[in-house]
Parts: structure tokens; sequence; C-alpha cells
């Protein structure tokens, strides 16, 4: 999602302006607003979105970023009370250079790992530290059939 000051749908007066600086130097800056969101037959009210207008390090050229981490501004950590704290998603390598590739998000019950489902899922743990992240708890390692 692009936005910038003369995008009506996303940005409403009055603005609240934003910045955060990121470990590696990258950061971004911009306005908060409000919106509805509708997935699918799902709507709800008085999200938080940030509209970015100066990009810094990673994040240079980026039309827009989507919070997915577990801070309390997240997408996920927004609409979790909908969906009952249940989301995956698989982001797709931006640097492949396919313009055919998309992202996937998935919210709610259809989250759930399912037998009949490709994919592998990992619980997510929390870090007291640093609580703003998501980890996976990695219990071992093996290569060519010899753990390490």
């Amino acid at each position: 999602m692009s936005a910038n000051r003369n995008d009506k749908v996303l940005l409403q007066a009055p603005f609240v302006p934003y910045q955060v600086s990121y470990g590696d130097g990258s950061s971004t800056m911009g306005d908060f607003s409000t919106e509805n969101l509708t997935f699918g037959r799902t709507s709800i009210g008085r999200v938080t979105l940030g509209s970015d207008h100066d990009n810094e390090g990673l994040f240079v050229g980026a039309a827009s970023l989507l919070g997915l981490g577990h801070a309390n501004l997240s997408l996920p950590s927004q609409v979790g009370r909908i969906f009952g704290g249940r989301f995956s998603y698989c982001l797709s390598d931006s640097q492949a250079g396919s313009t055919s590739s998309s992202s996937t998000h998935i919210f709610g019950d259809a989250a759930l790992p399912a037998p009949y489902r490709a994919a592998v899922f990992a619980p997510m743990v929390a870090n007291p530290k640093l609580g703003t992240l998501y980890y996976v708890q990695l219990v071992g390692i093996s290569m060519g059939g010899r753990s390490r």
C-alpha cells in the first residue's frame, strides 16, 4: 500500500507523525492514521496504519512497510482480537526479480496447520528481552542425517 499526502483514502487529518529506527540502522518516518479494513467478509474498524514517506537503509525504495512483529501497532496485534490471535504469512523474495510472486497473509483458523497443507508450521515463542519480535525455539540441527 503506497501513500502520500494526496491520498484521500488513507490519510485523514489530523496527522500524527512517527519515526522508527531499527537495530541495523534502517528507519522509517511518516504519519499515522486510522482506517477500517476488510478481510474477506470481516470488517475491522479503527486499525492504526502508518503512511511512510521517508524510508532509509534496507527500506529505501520501498513503496510501503507492513509491521508484522509482536508490537502493539503491528497488523497481527491489531486484528488478532478478531481472528483469535492466529495468523501466518509467507513473504516472497523481493530480491528475486520476479514480478509475478506475491506474499500471502492468512488470519484466523485457516492459519492453523492441517495435515493436508504442504507448509510446515513452527510455534512462535516470546523473548522477554525483546518482545516485539517473533522467535522459534531451535531444538536441534541435522545435516546429511547426522545431528549436530
